[in-house]
């Protein structure tokens, strides 16, 4: 009976001599090893909520959550599950923290010179001034006071080297940033710009608080989206508004946007950040780049104009996920198997990889064999066709 289950053939159990809870456990063994169902991520047969009845705004990172892996969306956003934190058994600060901590730094920097601020920057050229870096030092070691309060640095030894290896990326931060201003031909304008948040208290008069950035899909169906931009350049001559998202982890290739501006829809931070400044400021166009703050990073930037193009597959890449969330479609999406690390290349980092069946590759294989993930795959896998530049890098 078990080798008709394995393959699928049904349990074909006579009930005159199988017990009633062997028989259903037979069942269920069959039905799991034959297609997409529920226990390898179909909810269609369930009620699941959409992102659109909540009344908060989606963000982006949500929406590229369902598209990395769906499975892990699953567990994160509709289970509401995590790891629990030990403080006590934190041996350095954690890849989360020391980003928060470098981006809370440089907006506290950046915001004394906007426009109209002790240290504004007046000109694309401008040179930072050694009062400027300075300046910069005192407002890392301040925050590096509160994290160690926060109990969240790890072993002394440990903090006291990262704390080295980040002067030394502050100090190469400011004449990246003179070079990156000189190529663009801007100067800060906005530090931390929310959109769609709840309403709270803004820092430094920095003006109202902007309302979601809607798009409307192909269908007419229109997604609010929130978000908070860390740092918006004005650009010389023209006003074109310039998004700058600082990243402190690993560089994305321009090669993958120039496959798809959207990889997947795995980095739609982009899209979302250049629509939500030009209906915030009215403008008509946008630039929106990722910038690599790291010595690890080289102080790369990566990303592009925006264009129709690149914003129709924007506009299909957020629908297409959406529409997977509300149908109920959560399969894993693993990856090839990393004999090295001893687990799927996509499931390295995941907190739910002890957790989810080890056979996940598998389950994704049924699934795409019965033709229930044509959307997904046409996300997953795109590759542009048009002689459009992907990525711009510097």
């Amino acid at each position: 009976h078990y080798v008709h289950a394995e393959h699928g053939l049904g349990t074909a159990v006579s009930p005159d001599y199988v017990a009633p809870g062997l028989r259903r456990g037979l069942e269920l063994t069959s039905e799991r090893l034959v297609g997409f169902n529920r226990y390898t991520g179909n909810l269609r047969e369930t009620s699941v909520r959409s992102p659109l009845a909540e009344s908060a705004a989606i963000s982006p990172s949500r929406l590229e959550s369902w598209a990395s892996c769906p499975r892990r969306f699953f567990f994160e956003q509709m289970l509401d599950l995590g790891e629990i934190e030990r403080p006590e058994e934190i041996l350095e600060i954690s890849a989360l923290d020391r980003g928060s901590l470098v981006h809370q730094i440089l907006e506290d920097f950046i915001a004394e010179s906007l426009p109209g601020k002790e240290h504004a920057l007046l000109h694309p050229d401008q040179r930072w001034t050694e009062e400027d870096r300075l300046r910069l030092q005192h407002h890392a070691h301040k925050r590096y006071d509160e994290y160690e309060k926060l109990g969240r640095t790890g072993r002394p030894l440990l903090w006291k080297i990262h704390q080295e290896a980040t002067a030394a990326d502050f100090d190469a931060f400011l004449g990246a940033d003179e070079t990156l201003r000189t190529q663009l031909r801007t100067t800060p304008h906005e530090v931390e710009l929310p959109f769609g948040l709840n309403p709270r208290p803004r820092k430094r008069d920095q003006g109202e608080r902007a309302d979601a950035a809607v798009v409307r899909t192909k269908a007419g169906r229109e997604i609010p989206l929130r978000g908070l931009i860390d740092r918006v350049d004005w650009r010389e001559g023209d006003g074109v508004p310039v998004v700058i998202d600082y990243k402190t982890g690993k560089r994305i290739s321009p090669n993958e946007f120039a496959k798809d501006p959207v990889r997947g829809g795995r980095s739609l931070q982009l899209g979302v950040y250049a629509e939500a400044v030009m209906q915030h400021y009215g403008t008509e166009g946008a630039q929106a780049y990722y910038w690599y703050i790291s010595t690890k990073g080289d102080f790369k930037t990566t990303g592009y104009t925006w264009t129709e193009s690149r914003k129709v597959r924007f506009l299909d890449a957020v629908d297409t996920i959406v529409t997977g969330i509300e149908a109920g479609d959560f399969p894993p999406n693993p990856g090839e198997y990393d004999a090295f690390y001893g687990t799927f290349k996509n499931c390295r980092f995941c907190p739910f990889d002890r957790i989810c069946p080890i056979d996940r590759d598998e389950e994704l294989e049924q699934a795409v064999a019965s033709g229930a993930l044509v959307e997904y795959l046409a996300l997953r896998d795109y590759d542009a066709e048009s002689d459009e530049p992907g990525g711009d890098e510097s």
